[in-house]
């Protein structure tokens, strides 16, 4: 949607062009069923005019109840056709409940379903949308007279009256924040949208319309009991490539796919999240995965200004911190927010405040003007305009983003939904012989607890009953408690704390005897319930809900080999009902234990792995790389220039084969055919230069020759009909060969890389690369993983700046300038003085020879133990610890060091997707005495931002004695991180930690999960280390420190 047009049209006015536009497009999808854009446009035309011969009017109310369907499409744009204003009401909403809404809200009319015909009121007419179904072509019954001031839409949230309270938004607000939505998201005409959340929920406002505003397709799941393994089914069979969900709704989702190593969701490209709070930690597996393509939003707002104000992409997995959940960003346009203090005043960069939203995003306020006071109020530095007090409470960040802190009342989320424990306490006081009550919300079990005072003892189910019908099933507590009083502080508050004291037990039961199978499902049921159960306990009345559900299913499953549905679940909510039913199922034989896919695997009997198959792979291996290289060759030379990196003829290993100098790549591709790879392959060999450039040794310099791009016929060789240990075998002889191929000719033109592709089954195919390290560093294999995971094959391999602009710009330009600028700089001067007086205190240590142990030790540290004041991200924790166990053992207030690092931009210029080594070292001089790992982080900031200001790449002075002498030979301590790992990555980095040729970096860091590991080189005697452990125990962390022998 181009142009800016939240104060020039309506909603309804944009979406009437698209139904034009894209007339026979698919517009919606339910169930199997579909509408296009003119068979949606010509139904809401005929509701549109029924409505109309109804008496509707511009700006009248006209509420419909109704699940996910297609029927809610047509009801909701006939309204806007009809001028009116729509109001979605879940149709799980209890009776009582909806009457007071559309009293309330002064509807006029009530669109629903026949079967939920006793939901109708007497006082308003309705109308059964199943009976209403025409695709004959129908014009628009007018023209539109809404104007984009007019409202568009009412929702109602959680009120602390007892009572919900709706609220009303216009259409240039809701037109803004589509517009913008739809625009950073680069929504497609070609992507499918999947909306799963509830009708009534805000967010599933804009999951309805961004689809239609791009000529999208949405994809509505079925109303049935959430079900994550049918949400992922929908994303899977549509290959979704958009939705907006709640954290909570969606971390089951991942739970479930991450069995497939999240291949089912390699279609998703966007995922916004909002609703509450994000927890990174339920994120970090899928975001690292190679086939995660997407990019994740969170999103912030309010129902009262347009859902989301304000909005922010979350980092890429390497750059993700710790509480990047709560950092919910900056406001969209048009959207003004005041963090104000506890004076009212502007709050100070990092001060706390209360949050309120101003601009175009500002609601009308609520149907009862009486709740507007104190939430609706005159802005303080524009008197001409209204703002919200949202009651949250946050901070601006030192980059502008704002994190999220907490609320300033009783207000939380439930799932997503904005709850009032207000509201349900004052619906619990109308039960009969409730006198006094609190709820109480414990956000680690995502739960509500009800405590009451009656002087009788009164039934918990009973009460549970009365809540049900009065309140959204979200707010209905988990739990009910009958306390003998309600305790209050010395300062008249209730004393939530002391509550569980007062609980008054009415049961005395003799112990219930359970089965071993009943025993069993208890312990699933312990992943996510947190309280004692009983045999016939209702698993949604002692803390479980929908989601939760999920967990179980995949617990018992996990257990018993048996496949329990959803919809059995409800029917059997008890431990006693689903021993039954589990039984049942055994006793039918219905266990599912895992079976092999022959086809998957190619053939029943596999085929035994000879000599001669070796053999004849090795050559066809060696037939595709030299096909490969007579394709760049054969074209026009476009650029020939040296490639200026001595390192070979430096440290002379020419003609070795370490690990250390090249990298290893694999990719795994399914469902993926050969001539799609090819087109990949060649795509990728178009938009990266190195992978068409010839390197020929020549002195202290290679000589490059960049070719023009021609394709590549690229073949594959077929391992398909050899079994798994067979394919490992062949795998591991063509990696040794690609290794052994590019060392075998330094004076010949060479590519620098070699590639092969396996055919591992009918529907797997493998690629395999290896890249010599001088046109490769660690970078490389995200790229490739990024572009051939990629579903469009394009938005990820777009290199940005060319290498050998880098090598001109970076390496070349000013470099006698920028070597006298670093030399006179108090960064270089610092590093300088600094090794000069640690080699004066130790002088038993030689310069240019790494200070190490012949027995290295390793250190593992639960990161989750770790106090929040020594960093909020691992870098900052490795730092801290490295530094202070330095200073520990050499004595020193000043630590001269230098920290690798993949260097990918410099100013302007950015190589983030370019195939390169980009590898460089920051050195730094740490000041031992800092108190957190975040300020020894800022001090290597300031360095690498000097560098990157000035375009200076330290090994460009390589040439330079002093340079190299102070830097590479002299700077005696050597820090490398490499952020999150795999488990297989781990286990080869502590295997190999004695072997410095391996790892050749004193200090080495990285983590996993929640541990992080530092492998220690430095020479360490036992008294220092006796104290270095008294420092590590200083911070009141679990920690394992081992010598590896």
């Amino acid at each position: 949607m181009k142009g800016h047009y939240w104060n020039k049209v309506s909603l309804i006015e944009l979406l009437e062009n698209k139904f034009q536009q894209y007339q026979d497009r698919t517009a919606v999808i339910y169930e199997g069923n579909s509408l296009t854009y003119r068979a949606l446009n010509n139904r809401a035309n005929h509701l549109a005019k029924k409505l109309r011969n109804k008496g509707i009017v511009p700006n009248d109310i006209v509420a419909i109840c109704s699940e996910r369907s297609l029927h809610l499409m047509v009801g909701i744009l006939a309204i806007m056709k009809a001028g009116g204003v729509y109001l979605p009401i879940e149709a799980t909403t209890p009776l009582e409940r909806v009457e007071y809404m559309l009293r309330n809200s002064n509807a006029k009319l009530f669109l629903t379903y026949k079967k939920y015909q006793e939901k109708t009121s007497s006082f308003i007419p309705s109308i059964f949308l199943d009976e209403e179904i025409n695709e004959e072509e129908c014009e628009n019954p007018r023209p539109c007279l809404t104007t984009p001031n007019d409202p568009l839409y009412a929702i109602y949230t959680s009120g602390t009256t007892g009572l919900p309270k709706g609220t009303v938004l216009r259409n240039n607000s809701f037109v803004n924040l589509i517009e913008w939505y739809t625009e950073e998201i680069k929504l497609d005409k070609d992507e499918t949208t999947l909306v799963y959340t509830p009708v009534s929920f805000d967010a599933t406002q804009k999951s309805i319309f961004s689809p239609l505003l791009t000529g999208g397709r949405l994809l509505l799941a079925s109303s049935d009991p959430y079900d994550p393994s049918v949400i992922l089914k929908y994303i899977q069979d549509y290959q979704v490539n958009h939705i907006i969900a709640t954290p909570s709704s969606f971390y089951p989702i991942l739970y479930l796919a991450e069995k497939e190593r999240f291949e089912t969701l390699r279609s998703l490209r966007i995922l916004s999240l909002n609703g509450e709070t994000i927890n990174i930690k339920n994120l970090k597996n899928w975001l690292r995965s190679y086939n995660c393509n997407a990019t994740v939003y969170n999103l912030y707002g309010p129902s009262e200004c347009a859902d989301i104000s304000i909005a922010r992409k979350l980092n890429p997995y390497p750059l993700l911190r710790d509480d990047e959940g709560t950092i919910i960003g900056r406001p969209i346009p048009n959207v003004n927010a005041y963090v104000l203090n506890e004076s009212g005043q502007l709050a100070d960069i990092g001060e706390i405040g209360e949050l309120y939203l101003g601009g175009i995003c500002v609601g009308n306020g609520y149907f009862d003007k009486s709740l507007n006071k104190g939430k609706f109020v005159p802005n303080p530095f524009n008197e001409n305009e209204i703002i919200y007090k949202t009651g949250d409470l946050v901070r601006i960040l030192e980059d502008g983003n704002i994190q999220y802190i907490g609320r300033v009342d009783n207000q939380v989320k439930i799932r997503g939904q904005r709850v009032e424990l207000e509201e349900i306490e004052n619906v619990a006081l109308r039960y009969p012989g409730i006198l006094q009550c609190t709820v109480t919300f414990d956000s680690d079990k995502n739960c509500l607890t009800l405590y009451y005072f009656s002087k009788e003892i009164l039934n918990p189910e009973e009460i549970r009953s009365f809540l049900k019908n009065k309140l959204s099933g979200y707010s209905v507590p988990s739990f009910l408690y009958q306390v003998s009083k309600i305790p209050l502080n010395k300062n008249g508050k209730v004393d939530r704390p002391s509550l569980p004291k007062y609980i008054i037990k009415t049961e005395t039961k003799k112990e219930e005897e359970w089965s071993e199978l009943e025993l069993k499902i208890k312990e699933v049921w312990k992943e996510v319930i947190y309280t004692d159960v009983k045999k016939d306990d209702i698993f949604f009345h002692v803390g479980g809900d929908s989601l939760s559900a999920y967990v179980i299913l995949n617990g018992l499953y996990d257990v018993f080999k048996v496949k329990i549905t959803m919809k059995e679940f409800y029917e059997n909510p008890t431990i006693s009902g689903l021993s039954k039913l589990i039984k049942e199922k055994l006793s039918q034989g219905a266990s599912e234990e895992p079976k092999k896919n022959l086809e998957q695997i190619g053939a029943n009997i596999a085929r035994t792995l000879s000599e001669v198959d070796l053999q004849q792979i090795k050559l066809k291996y060696q037939e595709i790389n030299q096909n490969l290289f007579e394709t760049v060759i054969n074209s026009n030379i476009r650029h020939e220039y040296s490639f200026p990196y001595f390192r070979k003829s430096k440290h002379g290993f020419k003609g070795k084969k370490s690990d250390i100098y090249h990298f290893v790549y694999e990719v795994v591709l399914d469902n993926t055919s050969v001539q799609e790879i090819q087109m990949m392959f060649n795509k990728l060999l178009e938009s990266q230069v190195l992978l068409r450039t010839t390197l020929k040794e020549q002195g202290k310099e290679f000589i490059c020759n960049e070719y023009s791009y021609s394709p590549a016929n690229i073949d594959f060789i077929d391992i398909s009909a050899y079994d798994e240990e067979s394919q490992k075998k062949i795998e591991k002889l063509l990696l040794n060969e690609m290794k052994d191929s590019i060392y075998q000719n330094w004076e010949n033109p060479q590519l620098y890389y070699r590639m092969c592709l396996l055919k591992i089954n009918v529907t797997k195919y493998k690629l395999l690369f290896v890249f010599e390290h001088l046109i490769s560093d660690t970078e490389t294999g995200r790229i490739l993983n990024e572009y051939f995971k990629s579903p469009s094959y394009s938005s990820s391999i777009v290199q940005t700046d060319d290498f050998r602009l880098f090598l001109e710009e970076i390496y070349r330009l000013n470099k006698d300038e920028k070597l006298t600028k670093y030399k006179d700089s108090s960064q270089y001067r610092s590093l300088r003085n600094e090794i000069e007086l640690f080699y004066q205190k130790n002088p038993s240590y030689k310069k240019g020879n790494p200070i190490i142990l012949s027995s290295p030790k390793i250190l593992e540290i639960d990161m989750r133990t770790i106090d929040r004041k020594v960093g909020n991200i691992p870098m900052h924790y490795f730092l801290y610890i490295c530094t202070n166990l330095l200073s520990i053992a050499f004595k020193l207030k000043k630590i001269p060091i230098r920290i690798f690092v993949n260097k990918r931009n410099y100013g302007k210029l950015n190589f983030y997707n370019t195939i390169g080594d980009f590898s460089e070292t920051i050195p730094v001089v740490f000041d031992a005495e800092l108190q957190s790992g975040e300020l020894y982080y800022l001090q290597y900031k300031e360095n690498n931002d000097y560098l990157t200001n000035n375009k200076i790449a330290l090994k460009s002075f390589r040439d330079d004695p002093e340079i190299f002498n102070v830097i590479y030979l002299s700077c005696p301590f050597t820090y490398n991180f490499l952020g999150e790992l795999t488990d297989e990555e781990d286990r080869y980095y502590k295997e190999n930690a004695s072997n410095f040729h391996s790892l050749p970096y004193p200090i080495l860091g990285y983590c996993k999960e929640n541990q992080m590991t530092i492998i220690i080189n430095n020479g360490l005697k036992m008294e220092e280390v006796e104290e270095f452990e008294q420092f590590l125990k200083s911070l009141k962390i679990s920690y394992k420190l081992t010598n590896k022998e």
